[in-house]
């Protein structure tokens, strides 16, 4: 006889992934979370809980997921399952720990992509390999990216992205694009005079193939033979119209990203924080850092972040390019495979390739930090 059970299905994605249409969109992740339900646990009930715009490094500031937290500590649901484990937390350390949790308060956790049913399938070698690798774009890409930022401060150059419109050259001077100068004032056009809106505007241009923001910086870095690694959507989303009607809007939003520099700057200056993630909603914005501050060090942050806003304190805004390393990954499988008998991995285990790949990247990504030390 089959069991039945209740069943909650954990989705998310993050401020980058929100315009994607691949295989980690909400709906694509709800697909394959309810055709797995329906083929493993047949009359079982599923509700669905969701985080957009959310850090997977943090679990404090998802409200989707702390909302179904509760129903897995009360026994409301018996199972938690997510497409993989990146969407259940890029975080090594708190991740096992909060895995830990809900298997002690008796759920059982399923990720569909990793092959893994805990704590049934209780290979905690290959889980804590999992979360290590989901780990790593988070935090070496911020610390990367902040070793940039200030090695181009020391340096007096130039860090501000220009907007769309414009391009800054090589005397380090806004310089207006015509082409898409063009396509401001057709927008303007259409919004002031045909009184179009901000949806229809933005499906006219997609209609029309007229390249979205993005795809014209992919075009001009590509022909300068320089690599582009952002995601690029061929369709022209509404806030981006938005963004270049609504000065006011424009305008707020200045000002919430700039305060949240201002806050992550100070954290980092007094106590070390890193800043791991940001989400720039329609009436708040939050940031998250990777050390829990207490009530006296949020009031202290306040009344600092203040006081820069008071003084009127100068902002650089950074936007630097992406550092490629190439790196011999030559006999890497061969350690994967030595790793992963030395760690009692079991042979069918082994024979996955995809697994042997992953703890390959993971032992180039340990030697080259290595090696930069």
């Amino acid at each position: 006889m089959t069991s039945i059970y209740d069943i909650a299905g954990y989705v998310r994605i993050s401020v980058d992934d929100e315009q994607s249409k691949d295989n980690v969109s909400i709906e694509n992740q709800k697909a394959i979370i309810a055709d797995y339900v329906k083929t493993k646990f047949p009359g079982s009930s599923l509700t669905f809980y969701e985080d957009r715009d959310r850090s997977g490094y943090t679990f404090e500031q998802r409200e989707g997921y702390q909302a179904m937290r509760k129903g897995l500590v009360d026994q409301t649901y018996h199972i938690l399952i997510v497409k993989d484990f990146s969407r259940f937390s890029r975080r090594n350390s708190r991740g096992l720990v909060e895995l830990e949790e809900l298997r002690d308060a008796g759920v059982r956790i399923i990720s569909i992509g990793d092959g893994i049913d805990f704590p049934n399938d209780d290979d905690w070698l290959k889980i804590q390999f999992q979360f290590l690798i989901n780990e790593m774009p988070v935090t070496d890409t911020s610390k990367k990216v902040k070793n940039v930022i200030r090695r181009r401060q020391l340096d007096g150059e130039w860090i501000c992205a220009a907007p769309y419109g414009y391009i800054i050259n090589d005397c380090n001077e806004f310089e207006i694009v015509p082409t898409e100068a063009d396509i401001v004032r057709k927008i303007f056009h259409l919004y002031n005079v045909e009184g179009w809106g901000y949806k229809k505007i933005a499906n006219q241009l997609t209609e029309q193939g007229i390249p979205t923001p993005r795809m014209c910086e992919q075009m001009r870095k590509e022909a300068k033979n320089k690599p582009y690694n952002r995601k690029v959507n061929a369709a022209w989303a509404i806030v981006t119209v938005q963004g270049i009607l609504d000065a006011e809007e424009r305008f707020v939003r200045m000002q919430n990203h700039s305060g949240e520099h201002i806050l992550c700057g100070i954290a980092h200056a007094k106590w070390g924080a890193e800043n791991v993630g940001f989400h720039l909603g329609d009436r708040e914005m939050t940031m998250d850092l990777d050390i829990p501050l207490t009530e006296e060090q949020l009031e202290e942050l306040e009344l600092a972040g203040n006081r820069a806003v008071w003084a009127n304190t100068a902002i650089t805004a950074a936007y630097p390019d992406k550092e490629v390393v190439f790196y011999d990954e030559r006999f890497t499988s061969v350690l994967a495979h030595r790793a992963m008998i030395d760690g009692g991995m079991k042979k069918m285990a082994r024979r996955d390739k995809a697994v042997v790949d992953k703890i390959a990247a993971t032992i180039i990504l340990e030697d080259y930090l290595q090696y930069r030390q």
